[in-house]
């Protein structure tokens, strides 16, 4: 490294602790081990290496602690559910730990829309859960909707073709209606 490049190349020397700082954090509380890595590891400034107390470790009382071990608590969580959640001792070692499978149940109860029993009698009645909400889309009441039955596709052929056959003969009203000519005894051209 060519430190005679000038002002801009001069290394920078933050990383080197004085023995005067190492007895300057002493005095605080602070480890030379501490000391070193909020320096070296994490580029703290080095003011605030040395003036910042270090966090205090929180004392856990052992009978809580075996408490939490006998109900299947693993002690990561024990001291998870105190330092972070701020529960106290006696709690965070009694209370069970959650299953995600009946926590997926309840969100999903909290969550619908529908009682299960109408979607039950859908199920009941042969019809799909899809065509059950693209009934309630369309409009169709939640009873309507679970009970109507499906139609199948003869019947769904024989109802288009009678609204297709309704559909022509309308519009072929419509056609003669203005293609008409008027009769020559009302016309008064005469």
């Amino acid at each position: 490294m060519d430190l005679e490049r000038g002002d801009d190349a001069v290394m920078s020397f933050e990383w080197y602790i004085t023995p005067e700082e190492y007895q300057h954090a002493k005095q605080n509380g602070i480890s030379a081990h501490t000391l070193d890595r909020r320096i070296r590891s994490y580029a703290w400034p080095k003011e605030k290496a040395i003036n910042t107390p270090p966090q205090k470790r929180r004392k856990f009382d052992r009978v809580f602690a075996e408490l939490a071990k006998q109900n299947g608590i693993s002690r990561q969580t024990f001291r998870l559910r105190i330092c972070v959640f701020g529960w106290d001792q006696e709690r965070a070692a009694t209370q069970p730990l959650q299953n995600r499978k009946s926590n997926i149940v309840l969100l999903c109860e909290k969550r619908r829309i529908f009682p299960k029993e109408i979607l039950n009698l859908a199920i009941k009645n042969g019809i799909k859960r899809n065509t059950f909400y693209v009934r309630i889309r369309r409009g169709m009441s939640p009873e309507e909707a679970a009970t109507k039955p499906v139609e199948n596709h003869a019947e769904k052929s024989v109802k288009g073709g009678k609204a297709l056959a309704q559909k022509t003969l309308a519009a072929r009203r419509r056609e003669f209606k203005r293609r008409r000519v008027p009769s020559p005894a009302g016309s008064g051209d005469g």
